[in-house]
């Protein structure tokens, strides 16, 4: 399936062209936010990360995804902050760095988001290498192209989480898996093993990537079969082995998964949740189609989700080592994530490129097929219409999330609270607004068992992970909703930014416990101002502002 044609010329300049690409969609807007924190994990992974520094530790005290190579990778680069800040004088000292951090996030966040940012292009390049590997260069420059201006992809290469990080192990281990398939050497599985453990020990779902390394020895094995001098006893002996590197590889990386075990089952048991507020799945059926309409067709555009599909079926049919690799992994994740009981959108971030690989692999069989038909004008006219029909929903669909995420709600509350909030005034106040901080108001966040506690006292005693952890318990999200009925004078405030309280509103059948929470405290209250998210337009949840100066719960 090796592309002559409208590929030829100049792959290496292509392939320049789209990692450029991918890192202006990625660094535009990355700082979107801050100096606010939207996403409720971004703190933990960053507050680890800095208690590694302070503590003089390696324990991460936090193993829910588990996140250790993001929590590591985030501490390197705070030491390289941290460096660069002393030697040019910007801090003195590492105390002063992290106080003024708790003052301002960005300081640590958006370094953070960066070297996040620099996996995703990463992400990018993997898939042009394995496509090139899989169906030649037209189909690793196709797929490459497409994950370049996805845009769910480019999302979450802006935040600190574990999803993109845990997508580029398990595009390594996914390329590692080819080479078992060619060459079957003791080298290969081996990597591939280590890989498919450092996948896993950034987020544990990613451990099914191994199945590649199982393709790829069964394909071997069942080639083997009946050929005189064929080893199949030893290519099973080397999958064991590649077994082994991966457990190896996950203890090496994240040794205390075993030195803290009483952690890692506390952590895994907040995680693991029967329905989560906005995010509960309705069956495998359901979930399926959901994560089709949503993160791959939303980002991929119909066009896209028919080709991705026709790449599928023609790997199928024609066999081979992606049918043996790429295959295995792109059904069992699908699967994996479809059948729990929540949905969540960055779930599918691995999908993502495995859907570009897929849809180069068709888009390049079907130029090399037009080409033999017709000649060059042929395969330039189907290329032209295969990249009308792919590239136009995608960009939409950039542009769109981009706007969304340049008018966020939560920053036009902040901006309605500067503009009429009075000062001196209490703010029960459920995102973590960084930028309202501000000593002419007193802010007071919902924190589980605790009841509400004030802000400003938590940045003075620069709460950590372990704070955040035991304020969430067992708790699917720590909001005002799931707030222990005994914290609610602790509340006691003459305003409310709620920014959950219409999700638990629409779910008021699995949350009439939470809802009625909420309607218990505004009682009395007086609506101020309310924020919509529009879809391609205003981007974040539905926000309510409650003038409680004249109600029950002043």
């Amino acid at each position: 399936m090796r592309v002559q044609g409208p590929f030829a010329r100049g792959p290496a300049i292509l392939l320049f062209g789209i990692l450029l690409l991918a890192v202006v969609t990625r660094l535009q807007g990355i700082g979107f936010g801050l100096p606010a924190l939207y996403d409720p994990d971004e703190p933990l992974f960053a507050l680890s990360a800095v208690k590694l520094l302070a503590e003089r530790t390696l324990n991460p005290g936090w193993f829910g995804h588990p996140g250790t190579t993001t929590i590591y990778g985030l501490a390197l680069v705070d030491i390289l902050v941290v460096g660069v800040s002393l030697l040019t004088g910007r801090f003195d000292s590492l105390h002063a760095i992290t106080t003024a951090a708790y003052a301002d996030p960005g300081i640590l966040i958006l370094p953070g988001r960066v070297s996040i940012m620099l996996c995703g292009v990463a992400s990018v390049y993997m898939t042009w290498r394995i496509g090139k590997r899989l169906g030649g260069e037209g189909a690793g420059l196709v797929a490459a192209g497409l994950l370049a201006i996805n845009a769910v992809h480019i999302a979450y290469s802006q935040i600190i989480r574990t999803d993109i990080q845990a997508s580029l192990f398990m595009l390594l281990c996914l390329n590692a898996a080819i080479g078992v398939a060619q060459t079957g050497r003791l080298r290969a599985y081996l990597v591939a093993g280590a890989l498919a453990g450092a996948a896993c020990a950034t987020k544990w779902p990613a451990a099914s990537v191994f199945v590649c390394v199982i393709g790829a020895c069964t394909m071997r094995c069942a080639a083997q079969a009946g050929v005189a001098g064929g080893d199949r006893r030893g290519e099973i002996m080397r999958l064991a082995l590649s077994a082994l590197a991966a457990v190896a590889a996950l203890l090496v990386i994240s040794p205390y998964i075993l030195i803290d075990v009483h952690t890692v089952v506390a952590n895994l048991s907040g995680e693991a949740q029967a329905h989560h507020v906005g995010a509960t799945g309705r069956g495998l059926a359901a979930n399926l189609g959901w994560y089709l309409r949503r993160p791959l067709g939303g980002s991929m555009g119909a066009a896209g989700l028919v080709v991705a599909a026709a790449g599928m079926v023609l790997v199928l049919l024609r066999g081979g080592v992606a049918r043996a690799t790429l295959l295995p992994i792109a059904l069992l994740f699908f699967i994996l994530i479809s059948a729990q009981t929540l949905i969540w959108e960055r779930w599918a971030v691995p999908l993502l490129p495995l859907a570009a690989l897929f849809t180069g692999l068709a888009v390049s069989a079907l130029v090399t097929w037009a080409r033999a038909k017709g000649g060059r004008p042929a395969a330039l006219a189907v290329a032209a219409v295969m990249m009308a029909a792919l590239v136009p929903p995608a960009m939409s669909a950039l542009a769109a999330r981009a706007t969304e995420r340049a008018h966020d709600t939560r920053a036009l509350a902040s901006a309605w609270v500067r503009d009429h909030v009075p000062a001196g005034s209490r703010i029960v106040l459920e995102h973590l607004a960084f930028d309202l901080l501000d000593p002419k108001w007193t802010f007071l966040l919902p924190a589980g068992d605790r009841g509400c506690l004030e802000a400003s006292g938590q940045l003075e005693a620069k709460a950590g992970p372990g704070a955040l952890d035991s304020w969430r318990g067992k708790r699917a999200v720590v909001d005002f909703g799931t707030m222990d009925e005994g914290g609610l004078p602790s509340c006691r405030a003459d305003f409310a930014v709620f920014s959950h309280y219409d999700r638990y509103k629409a779910e008021g059948a699995l949350y009439a416990r939470e809802a009625a929470r909420y309607e218990r405290f505004v009682r009395g209250g007086r609506l101020r101002a309310t924020f919509r998210p529009e879809q391609d337009r205003i981007g974040g949840p539905f926000i309510r502002i409650v003038d409680l100066r004249g109600g029950r719960s002043r």
